[in-house]
């Protein structure tokens, strides 16, 4: 596969098979007591459409924090994109075309397969996701952050062992009301029979997890499996809701209620995802307005950061950083940042506009990832040769060809 066909793959919406039913929700239940009921979810059951740029955004946006520019760091960062080439389609005929992995990934083995399959189930998660709380709580703008985040601002109760991955934060548009919408646990296994084991154990992480309100309040969760089989390319994902009325009731509560939370631990909270766009932006001045205590002690003055560029993705400006990439079929160039009016916006200190431009972006992010026109500045035999992709959290990607 060269470098055309890759970015052809990943900017085209296709079908990720997988299941949430029945079957998956009884898995997951082995792994819950009564006080906790396993739900499919009907959207992702037998297929999810995505675009592979979307999963890799996910993945870059989901996995950064703390970045500092080491070489380790930056080879950290840069490296999530080998994934580009990461997938083909079954059948190039059939629309939407079905991904699998291609033969580059296949013949990845062993340790490197299971990392390979841990990370594409943290891009699917981020994915799925928003994807799931945007559907139970459609008038909400949503956060999703670093459980550890959430634990160090005492906001999500300390766990021994094993924690969930993220918290969904929301808050309404039309009330401005503060919440915690659930949990979100990302699993990914090379094994058919560990899969089964990892929806198990991801669904008892989600009940294990709960908030300090300041008495106990229980989280809906929601459980994904990637398996990066050696034949295919499959998920499984359910949903872990707490039981109505405690451990003698056998049925989930029918719409799990968001656990309203006062403005200085939203301002606490949110200030985590503010601290990451500033850092993708390379703005070091915002950082230091916007970052929690926490991570500006833990963000080495050391170091020299790239100057950062500015790049037009879906007709909105971003500024971040750009690395340019040698591959067969010619050189990549891959950028990543945040969208400047978000940037303008927390200068600026006004939460009524940083509102209003965080849902022009959503409407901007739904809008990429819903065209089935391959996105992209194409060559002459109609592959393109740039793909972008905005996150509904505000961050951007656009991967080109460099000689282009």
């Amino acid at each position: 596969m060269d470098v055309r066909q890759a970015l052809l793959i990943a900017s085209t919406p296709a079908l990720l098979l997988g299941r949430s039913n029945a079957g998956s929700a009884a898995i997951a239940q082995q792994g819950l007591t009564a006080a906790a009921t396993a739900v499919p979810v009907r959207a992702f059951d037998r297929r999810y459409e995505l675009r592979p740029v979307d999963m890799l955004l996910a993945l870059a946006y989901g996995t950064r924090l703390d970045y500092d520019r080491t070489v380790l760091d930056a080879y950290m960062q840069w490296a999530l994109f080998r994934y580009l080439g990461a997938f083909e389609w079954r059948d190039a005929y059939h629309r939407p075309p079905v991904l699998r992995l291609s033969d580059a990934a296949r013949r990845v083995t062993g340790n490197q397969r299971r990392v390979l399959s841990e990370e594409l189930g943290i891009g699917l998660a981020v994915s799925l996701a928003h994807d799931w709380t945007t559907a139970l709580y459609p008038d909400f703008d949503v956060h999703l952050l670093d459980i550890d985040a959430a634990v160090e601002e005492r906001v999500i109760r300390p766990i021994k062992g094993k924690r969930t991955d993220y918290l969904v934060l929301g808050a309404s548009h039309r009330t401005a009301q503060q919440v915690l919408l659930g949990l979100v646990e990302s699993k990914g296994t090379a094994s058919a029979t560990h899969a089964v084991a990892q929806l198990k154990s991801g669904a008892t992480q989600l009940e294990e997890t709960w908030a300090h309100m300041p008495r106990r309040a229980e989280l809906p969760g929601l459980v994904s499996v990637m398996h990066a089989g050696r034949a295919h390319l499959a998920y499984q994902a359910v949903q872990v809701l707490p039981t109505a009325q405690g451990p003698s009731v056998t049925r989930p509560a029918p719409d799990p209620a968001p656990i309203s939370i006062d403005h200085n631990r939203w301002a606490r909270l949110t200030a985590y995802t503010w601290a990451k766009l500033a850092d993708l932006a390379e703005d070091d001045v915002l950082f230091a307005r916007v970052a929690p205590q926490r991570l500006k002690g833990r963000r080495p003055a050391s170091g020299q950061r790239p100057a950062p560029v500015t790049r037009r993705i879906a007709d909105r400006t971003f500024r971040g950083s750009e690395a340019t990439i040698p591959l067969p079929g010619g050189d990549l160039r891959i950028f990543l940042g945040a969208d400047q009016a978000i940037l303008t916006a927390l200068y600026e200190e006004d939460p009524v506009y940083l509102a209003a431009i965080r849902r022009e972006v959503l409407s901007a992010s739904a809008g990429e990832r819903g065209r089935s026109d391959n996105l992209g500045i194409r060559d002459r035999s109609n592959r393109p040769t740039r793909v972008e992709a905005i996150s509904d959290d505000g961050a951007g990607i656009a991967i080109s060809l460099a000689n282009q």
